[in-house]
């Protein structure tokens, strides 16, 4: 079973919120891991209740693992402990039921259940290997959540562009992942949106998945489409290239671009944000597009 790990913030500084909140909505995550120090006394920062919430709102299961406990006292673990069972009652995290790991028998017992209210939490040591045995098990025993292949395959395809390479002797290579459907070598793309919100038609040279060619992919695969070049923009973009640098989509069907669109609005208890018509503007996550939004019309 292959595991891939994705660190989404560092020492919870609030710099890095936005770098957490675009790698949950970009990563497709099935589950997150929230790190709390078991030898500090307070542990549990807003910060972390930021992260526990917008797990909660992603519908994404949490595993809460306290760390450093080589370096923590008995008394100071479990005030630790229950401030956390305390934040995860609440109804601010949705109310959810916090479970103590303790042994293998545990762990067999809540890896399938983690879709519901259920939160496991269990004490680790880098140091002198407290804990680890639990967690490896518990990893190795996780059901996948996001089913691509089985789910998404079926529908019309879309791949989401992440990221783009210039390789010597090869030219533009597009990377990111297939949502939905299935490509097959020869079928034409439709790209887009471009830096003049234009959408292009090309067919790739070659693409590969885990660094192999192959000749079809589908959902759920992370590939790397070798493109042919582009031909030069009009007016200020004659000079560049129309290659967005991120947040692009490719479908096998001609699409056009929508710059509006209706969505609901859910607040987190305790936020205090206030939304006004046209003077509202909020960085969107949707996917692997990150853009400012205004808000132009509310109705309840």
């Amino acid at each position: 079973m292959l595991l891939q790990l994705l660190k989404l913030c560092k020492h919870q500084h609030e710099k890095y919120l936005k770098t957490t909140v675009s790698g949950l909505s970009r990563g497709m995550c099935d589950y997150a891991l929230v790190l709390v120090n078991a030898g500090q006394s307070s542990a549990v920062t807003n910060m972390t209740l930021n992260h526990l919430q917008l797990c909660m709102h992603l519908n994404i299961p949490v595993i809460v693992v306290f760390t450093k406990s080589d370096r923590s006292s008995k008394h100071v673990f479990q005030d630790t402990k229950q401030e956390v069972v305390r934040k995860l009652k609440g109804k601010e995290l949705g109310e959810k039921k916090p479970f103590m790991l303790k042994n293998l028998n545990d762990v067999k017992l809540v890896h399938n259940k983690l879709g519901s209210n259920l939160v496991p939490m269990l004490l680790t040591s880098c140091l002198n290997g407290e804990g680890l045995d639990l967690l490896r098990e518990l990893l190795a025993l996780l059901p996948q959540r996001r089913l691509h292949a089985k789910k998404q395959r079926d529908k019309p395809f879309e791949y989401l562009v992440e990221d783009i390479y210039q390789v010597p002797g090869v030219g533009t290579v597009l990377s990111g992942f297939v949502a939905h459907g299935e490509w097959k070598r020869g079928d034409p793309l439709y790209l887009g949106p471009l830096k003049d919100d234009s959408v292009t038609r090309l067919v790739p040279k070659s693409v590969h998945v885990a660094q192999t060619l192959v000749d079809t992919v589908w959902a759920g695969h992370s590939v790397c489409f070798a493109i042919p070049k582009l031909p030069r923009g009009h007016g200020r973009h004659r000079k560049k290239s129309l290659l967005a640098e991120k947040g692009m989509v490719a479908k096998t069907e001609p699409w056009t671009l929508a710059k509006t669109f209706e969505a609901n609005i859910y607040l987190p208890l305790g936020a205090s944000v206030t939304v006004h018509c046209g003077k509202f503007d909020a960085c969107l996550h949707l996917l692997n597009n990150k853009q400012s939004a205004k808000v132009i019309a509310m109705r309840d």
